[in-house]
């Protein structure tokens, strides 16, 4: 029998399944989180989930490429403007 405690959610279903990986006497059975009863499968899928540093770099990550994109369209059609008076003003012609 082994008890495990963690702050995160997906901390403690990791830490038993890399642990039955080395140790291969430990068999999963079940277990209890927030006051219900789960079984060797949620244990799984719980071990599989990213950890929660992972998904806010991920929704970081997200976002800021989001802003440099709106950034991007935002300021194109000025650097087109610049590309057209540049070329204008170095062959010579009037803007």
């Amino acid at each position: 029998m082994g008890i495990v405690f963690s702050e995160e959610l997906t901390s403690q279903p990791k830490i038993i399944s890399d642990f039955t990986k080395d140790n291969e006497n430990l068999l999963v059975v079940g277990g209890f989180m927030d006051g219900e009863i789960i079984d060797k499968d949620t244990i799984s899928k719980l071990a599989s989930l990213p950890s929660l540093d992972t998904l806010r770099a991920k929704i970081i990550g997200c976002l800021t490429s989001s802003a440099s994109k709106i950034a991007g369209i935002v300021n194109k059609p000025g650097q087109q403007v610049a590309q057209v008076l540049s070329a204008k003003s170095q062959s010579g012609e009037a803007a």
